[in-house]
C-alpha cells in the first residue's frame, strides 16, 4: 500500500520474488579469517562473513606457491641464487648455516671454491672472514689487476670495470688532468651557488 505522496506504508504486500528470497533455505558457516559464525542461502557462493575478511583470504591465496608467478620461490640476484619467501636469504649462507647449527656473523663471507656463484653444495662453500675473501678475489685477478694511469702513465692495482673509461691512480692525476680541470669548475660553481647563494 502507499501512502498520498507515494511512499510504502505498513501492510503492503511483498513482491513473489522476494517471498522466494526470504524462504529460501539458508546454513551456518565459519568464517576462515575472523573465525566468527555466519548465516549464508544456500545457493550463496559467498566464503567470508565480510569484504575484508574476502580481501585477507584472497591475498593469501594469491602469495607464495599459489601465485600465478611462482618459479619454485628461488631467484637468480647477480649470479647468486636467493630465495623469495621467508626471510629472502641467499641459498648458499642458508645451507651453511643450516649446517653449522647457527647464524653466520656479519664479517664472515661464503667462498665457492670452484667460482660457479650457483653451486650450492656444501663440499663446495667454506666460511671466510671478509678479508680474506677480498684477498683471494684480489689474487685470482678477475676483480683486480694492473692499470695504466691516464695522465702520469703510472701503472697502478685497481678495480676492473666492464667499461672502458679513463682511470687515474690517485685525485691528483684526475684535477691536473686538463679534460676533468673544466668538470671541477662547473661542479665547484654550482655547489657554490646551491650552497652559499644569498638569496
Amino acid at each position: 500500500m502507499r501512502n498520498k505522496i507515494g511512499q510504502f506504508t505498513k501492510g503492503h504486500p511483498p513482491h513473489p520474488n522476494w517471498i522466494k528470497k526470504w524462504t529460501k533455505p539458508k546454513k551456518e558457516i565459519i568464517c576462515p579469517v575472523c573465525k566468527k559464525l555466519f548465516i549464508l542461502r544456500i545457493t550463496s557462493k559467498q566464503k567470508t562473513c565480510s569484504k575484508i575478511c574476502g580481501d585477507i583470504l584472497g591475498s593469501q591465496n594469491r602469495t607464495g606457491n599459489k601465485s600465478w608467478n611462482w618459479k619454485g620461490g628461488i631467484q637468480n640476484n647477480h649470479g647468486y641464487l636467493r630465495m623469495t619467501t621467508g626471510d629472502k636469504q641467499y641459498l648458499h649462507r642458508k645451507v651453511m648455516e643450516d649446517f653449522l647449527g647457527r647464524k653466520l656473523l656479519k664479517n664472515e663471507h661464503i667462498h665457492h671454491i670452484n667460482g660457479n656463484k650457483q653451486d650450492n653444495r656444501l663440499e663446495n662453500l667454506t666460511v671466510i672472514l671478509n678479508g680474506e675473501h677480498q684477498k683471494i678475489h684480489w689474487e685470482d685477478g678477475k676483480h683486480f689487476g694492473k692499470l695504466k694511469c691516464s695522465f702520469c702513465k703510472k701503472t697502478f692495482i685497481g678495480y676492473i670495470r666492464n667499461k672502458s673509461t679513463k682511470r687515474f691512480c690517485s685525485k691528483k692525476c684526475y684535477r691536473d688532468n686538463p679534460e676533468n680541470k673544466e668538470k671541477i669548475k662547473i661542479y665547484n660553481k654550482k655547489y657554490r651557488q646551491k650552497h652559499f647563494s644569498l638569496n
